[in-house]
């Protein structure tokens, strides 16, 4: 079985031979890696360029003005030969065995999907990571179920860094140009497909995937651009939701999916009441309370109860006008996080 590990770039020249060194040295023989250079400007495009003339039968090189993550990854999808698709963040790494570990379980029970858990830890522990599920486990029937719930209930199933998938469910065609500028959710966008045609997978309980928290992320800062981001990949998400819902006759799907809702507004004010002046950040606090989308997601009563206290709490003061109270309570909110040392 061969292997393609996709792996876009830009900007990451400290950390990206290491990240290609562990996709060159799993211990599974037919591999092929694909460096897609989104428009670096660092020397990141040469040490991609040194990589390929070194290992002209393993490493695959494409250079591409910039056109951001998701785009980039589409471009390496496609390029790609492999029986099964993976992708590998550049400023990531992947455990030495975990292709070995993830042949095992497409050898045993030739399923169109295999999942695992990443670390945020360098010795690959699983400290402080939300895990798609609790132990190892198998789907297929009726079963894919519960997978499904999964992607419209928690963002733990959505890396699309923590699957590796057959190519004849991945949808290496599909035209995702509508999304170029993504600044949010590319990953859950990616995955929901690919959910949704698996007919089988199974989810190893074990970091595989050393994952590099990154703090100068887009996603750490206020924009426009992810206000439109989210709702657009959550009107995706909701448009899967339905379906399910209607395949299994289970309305969870649904009530899943607005609890998510609840939070990415919350989020969204914590951001801008960490990023913006405090009179601009309770306007935007205002404007995103009106969302029809906000509005409705609250009004239920089991979604609300699904969301985590202090988005449950931002989300209470949204909905009721009180949106002076948020920038303090998220200045408290910091101050308790930098305490604790997260």
């Amino acid at each position: 079985m061969k292997y393609s590990i996709i792996i876009p770039v830009y900007n990451v020249e400290r950390y990206l031979r290491e990240c290609i060194e562990s996709a060159l040295n799993q211990p599974v023989e037919d591999i092929e890696v694909i460096l897609v250079n989104d428009g670096s400007t660092d020397s990141s495009g040469a040490i991609c360029r040194d990589y390929a003339h070194r290992h002209p039968d393993r490493v695959k090189l494409i250079e591409q003005q910039n056109s951001g993550l998701l785009l980039a990854r589409r471009v390496g999808f496609r390029a790609a030969s492999g029986d099964v698709l993976m992708t590998l963040d550049s400023d990531d790494k992947l455990r030495s065995d975990a292709l070995a570990v993830i042949d095992r379980a497409f050898s045993s029970s030739k399923v169109d999907m295999v999942i695992f858990a990443l670390s945020r830890r360098e010795d690959y522990s699983m400290d402080g990571v939300q895990a798609p599920f609790s132990a190892s486990a198998f789907f297929s029937g009726d079963d894919l179920e519960e997978l499904r719930y999964r992607l419209c209930s928690s963002s733990a199933l959505n890396p699309l860094v923590l699957k590796a998938v057959r190519r004849t469910i991945f949808n290496v065609g599909e035209d995702y140009s509508r999304y170029a500028g993504l600044s949010y959710g590319e990953d859950l966008l990616q995955s929901l497909p690919l959910v949704d045609l698996a007919s089988s997978a199974c989810y190893i309980h074990e970091p595989l995937y050393y994952y590099r928290i990154n703090y100068s992320s887009l996603t750490k800062r206020f924009s426009e651009e992810q206000v439109r981001s989210r709702r657009s990949v959550r009107n995706e998400q909701m448009r899967y939701a339905e379906r399910w819902a209607e395949c299994y006759d289970n309305p969870a799907f649904l009530t899943g999916v607005k609890g998510l809702c609840i939070t990415s507004y919350a989020e969204l004010a914590q951001l801008a009441s960490e990023t913006l002046p405090a009179s601009e950040a309770v306007a935007k606090i205002g404007e995103l309370a009106a969302s029809e989308e906000f509005q409705d997601a609250y009004r239920d009563e089991t979604a609300r109860k699904r969301v985590r206290l202090d988005y449950r709490v931002i989300g209470t003061l949204m909905m009721h006008g009180l949106y002076s109270c948020i920038p303090p309570l998220c200045s408290i909110k910091g101050s308790l996080r930098k305490t604790a040392g997260r």
